[in-house]
Parts: structure tokens; C-alpha cells; sequence
């Protein structure tokens, strides 16, 4: 490729915006390494010694020993598991060892140098000459029971000291197989899970708790109060597909506002307020003034909104109306991602005749004439005249007296 097209398409992906994300680890496949018979051996070697008290356990057999060397050695009797060794059952083991370790180091692997507390996925890796694990190691196997891990190391494995395999998402020890050209030691207080196949010799050190198998095709297996559990694999559990969750996508409702000035009316969409509420509460946004065409745009959840007016003081005479399209009622329905219009109509009214009632004229009353006296005779008792005449005489009556009293006392 020349350097042209190489700035090029470099040049094309950045305009582009185009990114390319690689996953955590990339892998070739793996395919199940079978160790035939020697699966059923926990620990196989032709040499095998022991210190402390180690126990061999496990479903898929706690079979050890070999074939050609002395009898295992430090082993308490009955304890660590059933002995096999220069035996017809330990040599076949022995020879389908060493197949399985061919057959793990013939699959395509991509070379992957082992870091600290990194996740890896199914496939195989090449690991390389003098691999070393330390931290944490975790094998994510994707939600697959049956998922495979081949590690091969064309010269020697070490562990660090207290580092630690893990496994996760459905990944099992039993699928998990490490491919040793030379020899292969474990750190102290050390976790390691799969089945190591070296073709010179395993050294677990003290307190070493693997998962797994271990088996030494030359050399020695050496152990120093050790766990080694050798299980079968579990049934894989049927993969239940959740059901799909539709996803959700907001909804847009314009609102239109449109005023009939039928009768000579002065007034204009912003002389309305209109609410759109979700559940009596009103959306960001409302209420707000009547915008015309286009209106007012609400993006919104899938849902279920009311569509109202507020009073006007300024234009009470005036009736509204709302248009939704594929809807007849003031509760709008918005569906995910739908795009609905609806058109709020304020219609002038005619104006208001009050009838006027006729007033009856009122008639002017004429008070009634007083009586015409006439002289040389006296008034009728009761009457001004009378009385006058009666104060007169009383008058007089009373001026005689005076009179005489004063003439009296004279004398």
C-alpha cells in the first residue's frame, strides 16, 4: 500500500467521522482440547512428590500418578486420591497427554503477551517465550458455557505470587487449557484455573489452589499443600433470549393557534394562552401565547396530554375549537415518534342585541281646590275661621278683666 492511499484513507475517516472501536481482546477460535484419558488424572507425571498436606478432589477425577517413574511420594495414605502409576491406566494417560498438547499447539493462535488485570476473551493465544502472569487474569466467556481459552507458551509459564485466574460470564475451567514447551511454576498463594500440559515439569508452590489438572509429560510434578479440584463440566444452561424492549422515541406535537376576526374583532393568536398538561401538569413550556402557523413545537414522551385555553379578559367573545388530525377529543395520544398538528381555532361571535322595553309615560296628579268661603256667615266649627273667631273673644274676655283689676286698685 503507498504512503498516498495510506494518508488518504486516513484523510477520508477523519472527514467522515468514521471510527472504528476495537473490543477488550481479539482472538483467533479455539477448539476443545480433548485429553482423553488423561482427563480422570489430577496430577500426572512420571515423578511426582509431595509436601504438606495436598488434596486431590473433583468430578472429573482424582486420579494420580503415571507411568516410568517412582512411586508419588508425601502423599498421606487414602487422602489425596487414587493412585495410578506404572500401570496400563497411567501410560495411556501419559500418551494422550502429550496428543492434547499437539493438538493445543497446532490450533491458529494470535500472539498476545499476558499484562496485569486484563479481561480476555474465547480464542486462542500464542503468549510467547518466557510467559508470565501477575495481578488478576479474567476469562470472560460471553454468556457461552462451551466457550474455550488455549494458552501456548513454546518455553516456560510462571505465576506470580497471590495473582489469580477468574472466571466469568458462563467461562468454566474445564474448557480452559494451557500449552507449556518447557516447564511451568505456580506463585505462592497463587489461583490458577485449566489444565496445564508441559512437556518438562510443573512446580506449584506453597499453597497453590488450581482448578484444573496438572500434567508434566518428562519431568516432575512437584506439590506443597496444595488444592487441586479436577471437575467435569456443568450442563450448559439453556440461553433464554429476553424479549425485545421496543425502544422508545420522543413524539413532536405542533400547535397551531388561528383567530376568526368575523365581525370587525381586533384580536391576534397572542391574545390567547394555551396549556398542554401531561397528567394535570403542565409540559416545559406551557402555558405559553398562541403562536400561527407554523405554532409552537413540543417534543415530547409517548403519552397521553390535554390541550386548553386560559380565559381572555381582553377578547371574552370569542369561542374555541381544537382540530386534531386522526383524533376527536382535547386528550391528544402521542405514540412513539409520531408527529401530530393540532390547529386551535378562536371564532369571533356576532354582537349581543339586548332589547330595549318601552317606558309608559307617567300622568301629572292635580291636587284637589280648596272650598270658597262666603261672608255673613260664620264659619262652620272646626274650620280656621271658626277658631279665629273664638281667640278674638278670648281676647277681649281677657282685656276686660285686666282692665277692671287696674281701675280697682285705684279706688
Amino acid at each position: 500500500m503507498s504512503t498516498l492511499f495510506k494518508r488518504s484513507a486516513a484523510t477520508l475517516a477523519l472527514l467522515t467521522g468514521i471510527y472504528i472501536v476495537l473490543p477488550s481482546s481479539i482472538s483467533m477460535a479455539a477448539t476443545h482440547v480433548d485429553l482423553g484419558s488423561a482427563s480422570s488424572f489430577a496430577v500426572l507425571a512420571p515423578t511426582i512428590t509431595n509436601t504438606g498436606p495436598t488434596l486431590l478432589s473433583g468430578s472429573a477425577g482424582n486420579f494420580y500418578g503415571g507411568f516410568g517413574g517412582p512411586a508419588p511420594t508425601g502423599f498421606p495414605p487414602g487422602v489425596a486420591g487414587l493412585l495410578h502409576n506404572n500401570d496400563v491406566i497411567g501410560g495411556a494417560a501419559l500418551t494422550a497427554a502429550g496428543a492434547a498438547k499437539i493438538s493445543a499447539g497446532s490450533q491458529s493462535a494470535i500472539s498476545h503477551a499476558l499484562v496485569p488485570n486484563e479481561t480476555l476473551t474465547p480464542g486462542a493465544y500464542a503468549i510467547g517465550t518466557l510467559a508470565a502472569l501477575s495481578g488478576s487474569l479474567t476469562l470472560n466467556g460471553g454468556g457461552n458455557a462451551g466457550a474455550v481459552f488455549v494458552f501456548t507458551a513454546p518455553d516456560s509459564l510462571t505465576t506470580a505470587s497471590a495473582s489469580v485466574i477468574n472466571l466469568t460470564n458462563g467461562a468454566q475451567a474445564c474448557n480452559v487449557f494451557w500449552s507449556v514447551g518447557s516447564s511451568a511454576t505456580l506463585g505462592t498463594g497463587s489461583t490458577f484455573v485449566g489444565h496445564i500440559v508441559a512437556q518438562a515439569s510443573i512446580t506449584a508452590t506453597t499453597g497453590v489452589r488450581i482448578v484444573g489438572s496438572l500434567h508434566a509429560l518428562t519431568g516432575a510434578v512437584t506439590l506443597d499443600s496444595n488444592t487441586v479440584t479436577n471437575d467435569s463440566c456443568a450442563t450448559p444452561v439453556p440461553v433464554v433470549t429476553p424479549p425485545v424492549v421496543p425502544v422508545i422515541v420522543p413524539g413532536t406535537i405542533h400547535l397551531i393557534k388561528v383567530v376568526n376576526n368575523t365581525y370587525g374583532g381586533t384580536a391576534t393568536p397572542g391574545d390567547f394562552t394555551l396549556t398542554l398538561k401531561h397528567w394535570g401538569v403542565d409540559v416545559v413550556g406551557s402555558p405559553a401565547v398562541g403562536v400561527a402557523d407554523p405554532g409552537r413545537t413540543y417534543i415530547l414522551a409517548p403519552g397521553t396530554y390535554v390541550v386548553g385555553e386560559g380565559a381572555s379578559t381582553a377578547f371574552p367573545n370569542y369561542a374555541h375549537s381544537f382540530k386534531i388530525v386522526g383524533q376527536t377529543t382535547q386528550d391528544v395520544v402521542l405514540h412513539s415518534g409520531e408527529n401530530l398538528t393540532i390547529v386551535q381555532t378562536n371564532s369571533e361571535l356576532p354582537p349581543l342585541i339586548v332589547p330595549v322595553t318601552p317606558v309608559t309615560p307617567v300622568t301629572p296628579v292635580t291636587p284637589p281646590t280648596p272650598p270658597t268661603v262666603t261672608g255673613g256667615v260664620l264659619p262652620k266649627t272646626a274650620t280656621p275661621w271658626f277658631n279665629l273667631l273664638l281667640l278674638g273673644l278670648g281676647a277681649m274676655v281677657v282685656g276686660g278683666v285686666t282692665f277692671g283689676l287696674k281701675k280697682s286698685s285705684k279706688i
